[in-house]
Parts: C-alpha cells; structure tokens; sequence
C-alpha cells in the first residue's frame, strides 16, 4: 500500500484535515485501486480525540470484484 499526502487544511490550532492519495492491491482478487481519502482530526493537549477516514467505497468493493465494472470503451 502506497500513501502520498497531497495537503493540509489546518482549522484552528486543534482541527485539521490531511488529503491523501492510496495506491493499493486487493489481496483476494489482485484488484489495483487508487483513489484519495480524506482524514479529518481533532487534538487536545498532544493527543488525538477525534479521527474520521472519508473515501470512495465503490472503488475498493469494485477491486474486491464486487458492483459493476469499469468499461475499456
């Protein structure tokens, strides 16, 4: 698994948001995904005490070989 930040958005001195691209391979199926994935963080004294992960889910379940495939068209 590849992780590339792109940006930071900083909100505050306590809130942030990290933009991420992820180059990945679905271990089952070999499936290849790249997408970007959002990370949303709030700090308090040093520690982290909120954390949400946001991406595409439709990609990765096409790379578990489920939903409906992309056209070479």
């Amino acid at each position: 698994m590849k992780h590339e930040l792109r940006e930071v958005f900083v909100h505050g001195d306590n809130r942030f948001a990290v933009l991420v691209d992820v180059e990945t391979v679905h271990k089952r199926t070999g499936g290849h995904v790249k997408l970007q994935k959002i990370d949303l963080v709030t700090m308090k004294d040093g520690k982290c005490t909120s954390y949400a992960e946001l991406f595409d889910t439709a990609l990765v379940e096409r790379a578990a070989g489920h939903g409906p495939r992309e056209s070479n068209d």
